[in-house]
């Protein structure tokens, strides 16, 4: 009797129709026993198949997927019938796969998935080759097939360029890795049409544009002369001069203002032509040139862009476009450590409050340093990268003072939380693509937790919530309230931290669930961070001009001010006590915001200045510095909205600010032209 295994025999034998309690135990092992017999039926058929297979000739694709000896699997042989068996992605050699003059050979013994040709062929078949070794190797056209002659061979090293990686594997990698081009061979092209006003000597082939050109987001979108002289590939002088027809060196200032305040009357120039009125910051306040720090300047960087003071007032820290971070000493100058494990230019510097550790963000990594100890200073602490560092990339980083916690900004609106010592993040807002995509709807623009969450208990929203407070140690603490539907609660809440919308949109109790949580749907890329230092609140400042107020401690929108800046809003402080927030953008006005409303208070603009870069305020909160896109550093009276005095360094954007709350009348700057500088009122 032929054994039947078909699914008719299955069926009767696992029925639950038996009735007796002993008749289905008898069945069960009849069953048993009968799909050991089918197994090893189906086992000899395949054992059959393998034995045949060297006699059969294979015709076509579905004959090899049924007896190629490597595809054939036990989960094969259980396939229900008439169903195929899955794809499988076809294996070759390595001995099939040509490696080229850029890369060696790994071994002909392994496999990758083909064909020959791809990616996941050359990256396991293939191996890093030293510059030096590539055959009759030159940077020349000759070497390099399309691309254009003109480079050299690279003079600075990947150690001194913040890269370890001494190797290059393919030929686009090893063109940079190897080769070197020159800014003043560079042709500008749009996007980014002009010259940078301090290029580096050398760059990059793949990166030329951007390191010795600049584009309209450098110029700003403020409706003022030296925006559109900018965007012009001009200088501000020169421009006026063809608007205004008059020649700026032999022309009386009287005369040059009178002329320039009629076109602007007239719609023929825009603002800031005019001779500045106001006096210098060496003249009023005695401002003399302490400190210069040069060492950032290199044959590929230039640009210092980000520099804070150490507490203790005797050290600064700075980074820029060379990867590298100095810490220095202020009364010389004179370099204390470096730091090198960046693999892109730093944008920002942020140092914490312990005097132990500091941030640095560059597009590829946010990395928190350790900066003193006997031993172990310079150490790597903790290194911060995005989930697809392919696309999206970091833009800044701050530290906030309470619970070792560092705040990141990327370039897709979003900001993480970054508890850096336990290794955990918080995403502001939280990214419905995440793991409870599912449960959130869409409402009105916001995005909603499903009703069966919301003021009702389940074991999800504990979780959630028992996770937000784990991840920052907020199990014991108290719960407190801004604003809740809870009786009790509200007993709770400070009668001056009430948020401006109902707890529809701001539910802050500790760890608590928000109903509602903002989509970045048309914010821009993060451009500025700032710690709010009197509360556990930070603000972050977006590509297309708005500013939200975000709650540290569980990542809750506090504030939001729509439309801060006719663009990105490029710098921002918090006044040392108060509720006041300072903001900078592209449009190049200072604006003063109330923290917790949002609500708008004063604002300071100078239409010479151009867009604004950085901004620092004075202990005390009595006064403000702004630095510009045009070099100048202007000192500010908020109080009345009055200019006091400027500083022109002549060294290109100000791109970042630092007071020394040790020295009175001590200013840092970060200057476009490759020097941090020190200012000193005497």
């Amino acid at each position: 009797m032929a054994l039947q295994c078909g699914s008719h025999e299955r069926l009767d034998v696992d029925s639950e129709l038996v009735p007796a309690l002993g008749a289905r135990q008898v069945t069960q092992t009849r069953a048993t026993l009968h799909r050991l017999a089918c197994a090893l039926s189906t086992f000899g058929a395949a054992f059959l198949a393998l034995a045949a297979v060297a006699l059969i000739p294979i015709g076509g694709d579905q004959d090899r997927v049924e007896t190629t000896p490597q595809e054939v699997s036990v989960e094969d042989a259980w396939q229900p019938r008439g169903l195929s068996p899955p794809a499988l992605s076809p294996q070759i050699s390595c001995a099939l796969v040509t490696c080229g003059d850029f890369a060696t050979t790994l071994s002909k013994w392994g496999k990758c998935e083909g064909p020959a040709t791809s990616a996941d062929c050359f990256e396991k078949c293939c191996g890093d080759i030293k510059c030096a070794y590539i055959p009759d190797f030159s940077c020349g056209a000759e070497s390099f097939p399309g691309l254009n002659a003109g480079l050299t061979k690279r003079h600075i090293s990947y150690w001194k360029s913040g890269k370890e990686k001494k190797k290059c594997k393919g030929e686009e990698n090893c063109v940079d890795v190897c080769c070197q081009g020159l800014c003043a061979d560079v042709q500008c092209q749009a996007p980014t049409p002009c010259h940078r006003p301090f290029p580096p000597e050398r760059c990059t082939p793949s990166t030329c544009q951007q390191q010795c050109c600049y584009g309209d987001d450098y110029c700003g979108n403020g409706l003022n002369a030296w925006t559109e002289a900018c965007k012009q590939c001009d200088s501000l002088t020169g421009y006026c001069e063809s608007k205004l027809n008059l020649d700026y060196e032999t022309t009386p200032r009287e005369e040059w203002n009178k002329a320039a305040y009629k076109a602007v009357m007239k719609g023929h120039v825009e603002p800031g032509c005019e001779v500045r009125s106001t006096p210098t910051c060496e003249k009023l306040l005695h401002f003399n040139l302490k400190t210069v720090f040069p060492f950032h300047k290199n044959g590929e960087g230039v640009s210092v862009n980000g520099l804070d003071v150490i507490a203790g007032g005797t050290q600064a820290v700075s980074g820029g476009d060379d990867k590298l971070v100095f810490i220095w000493r202020i009364a010389d100058g004179h370099i204390l450590r470096n730091y090198s494990a960046h693999y892109s230019a730093i944008r920002t510097i942020s140092t914490f409050n312990d005097a132990t550790f500091f941030c640095a963000a560059s597009h590829t990594e946010a990395i928190v340093w350790r900066n003193s100890g006997p031993q172990d200073s310079g150490i790597l602490a903790e290194e911060y990268t995005t989930d697809n560092p392919a696309d999206i990339e970091t833009t800044s980083c701050i530290g906030i003072n309470t619970w070792e916690t560092a705040i990141v900004g990327q370039n897709d609106s979003f900001a993480e939380i970054w508890k850096w010592k336990a290794e955990q993040t918080l995403q502001v807002p939280t990214n419905p693509k995440v793991q409870w995509k599912w449960q959130i709807d869409k409402d009105a623009g916001y995005v909603r937790w499903g009703d069966k969450f919301k003021g009702h208990p389940s074991d999800w929203k504990k979780a959630f919530t028992d996770w937000r407070k784990n991840l920052f140690g907020l199990n014991h603490r108290r719960l407190q309230s801004n604003a809740s539907e809870d009786a009790s609660a509200r007993r709770l809440r400070p009668a001056d931290r009430t948020a401006p919308w109902t707890n529809w949109f701001t539910n802050t109790r500790w760890g608590d669930v928000p109903v509602y949580y903002y989509q970045p749907d048309n914010w821009g890329p993060i451009t500025s961070l700032a710690a709010i230092p009197f509360d556990t609140l930070f603000a972050v400042g977006y590509g297309l001009g708005s500013i939200r107020v975000w709650i540290t401690y569980n990542g809750f929108l506090k504030s939001i001010i729509p439309q801060a800046h006719d663009g990105a809003v490029t710098a921002m402080v918090s006044a040392p006590a108060g509720n006041v927030l300072y903001s900078g953008g592209a449009d190049g006005i200072v604006r003063m915001w109330n923290v917790f409303t949002g609500k708008f208070q004063a604002e300071m603009y100078a239409a010479h200045a151009g867009p604004v870069r950085s901004l620092a305020v004075i202990p005390g909160g009595n006064n403000i510095y702004s630095g510009h896109a045009t070099g100048l550093l202007l000192l500010w009276i908020p109080a009345i909205q009055k200019l006091w005095c400027h500083l022109d360094t002549k060294a290109g954007s100000v791109n970042a600010l630092a007071v020394n709350p040790a020295v009175v009348g001590q200013v840092l700057l970060a200057l476009e032209g490759g020097e941090a500088r020190v200012y000193e009122m005497r």
